[in-house]
């Protein structure tokens, strides 16, 4: 009886997202796969990722995900690099929204008891003191007290209520139930699976809606480039800018100007007749 042996996940930091079930928890490798790690984290799972993901609604979060903010840093990194390649990278994410979208299980409505039988009190003591003139108030801690502090106030509650027992005192009771954490699921965690498939697959489509300007820009100076007149310095490029002084991109700025055909005169209307 053979077995066939499982495919070592530390090929991609994919194995970090539950939606990829394929194999073992991905733990930390020798320092041999740590190139091949880097390289399913920066470029295998840009395109593999979005084409194979489910909606982590179908995963019962109880924390933030933290991950979601792989993917759009991720994308603005390349965005940075070559404008371009937005395009394609919001294409691949739209495309995994859509998978979301398919994949999604909307919260249904809990039926039973939402919340557990335990209950938690605050309680708050209120004692007036004669000799001094001024009201104490203090928070309650002892067990013994707080039952005491119940059998005063009964059924009343977020008000406070005298004493009889004992003149001057009075007593604050908060009560706060305690919900089921399979009841959870249907309100906050759901919300929060939701935003972690937003962040990962549709922040990257924007990104190729805020760099569509550098696109064009890029487009014309790269022609402007082949045809010998403009150099590379003068390129704008998201990252180029960053490394320019500030007369250097003057006159970038002013030579854009140069570099368009003259204007033609104003005619007169009478021209032709």
């Amino acid at each position: 009886m053979s077995s066939n042996p499982l495919t070592s996940p530390s090929q991609s930091l994919a194995a970090h997202f539950p939606e990829r079930t394929g194999g073992p928890a991905w733990t930390r490798q020798a320092s041999a796969n740590t190139t091949w790690t880097l390289q399913g984290l920066f470029l295998t799972d840009l395109w593999e990722e979005p084409l194979h993901t489910c909606s982590r609604t179908r995963d019962r979060l109880g924390y933030i995900d933290f991950g979601m903010v792989i993917p759009p840093i991720r994308a603005f990194v390349y965005s940075m690099l070559l404008p371009y390649a937005s395009y394609p990278i919001a294409l691949v994410h739209l495309y995994g929204f859509y998978r979301c979208t398919r994949t999604m299980v909307f919260p249904k409505y809990y039926k039973r008891q939402r919340y557990s039988e335990r209950v938690m009190y605050g309680v708050q003591k209120r004692v007036y003191n004669a000799r001094v003139r001024r009201i104490l108030e203090s928070q309650i801690d002892d067990v013994q007290e707080i039952q005491h502090a119940l059998e005063v106030v009964g059924s009343t509650r977020n008000q406070f209520v005298d004493d009889p027992h004992h003149k001057g005192t009075a007593y604050f009771v908060v009560e706060q139930k305690i919900m089921k954490p399979e009841a959870i699921f249907t309100g906050e965690n759901w919300a929060w699976a939701f935003i972690s498939d937003t962040c990962r697959y549709v922040t990257p489509v924007l990104f190729a809606y805020l760099f569509h300007p550098s696109c064009k820009r890029l487009t014309v100076d790269w022609r402007l480039w082949r045809q010998g007149r403009l150099q590379w310095r003068q390129v704008r490029h998201p990252i180029l800018n960053f490394f320019k002084t500030y007369n250097e991109y003057n006159l970038a700025m002013r030579r854009i100007n140069i570099t368009k055909p003259a204007p033609k005169g104003a005619q007169p209307w009478s021209r032709n007749l």
